[in-house]
């Protein structure tokens, strides 16, 4: 799905790595994302590298307009 983040957010970088999280930034953008498995979504950055959210921060940046899926 294509999705546009409006002003800019921080996202984890290996999040299932977990002993110490990384985070990246997302500039204002459109960028392709996917769910996985394991119900974090994935985001390609422009520089191809992954950035992820859980599904509650993604739910919560929709909520307040920061995040819109705008093709699925």
């Amino acid at each position: 799905m294509w999705i546009r983040i409006n002003h800019g957010i921080i996202a984890k970088k290996r999040p299932a790595e977990g002993i110490e999280v990384e985070f990246t930034p997302l500039v204002a953008n459109d960028y392709l994302s996917r769910k996985l498995d394991s119900g974090y979504i994935e985001i390609t950055k422009a520089n191809g590298e992954p950035a992820f959210l859980s599904e509650e921060k993604f739910s919560e940046l929709q909520k307040i307009d920061e995040l819109v899926i705008i093709e699925k």
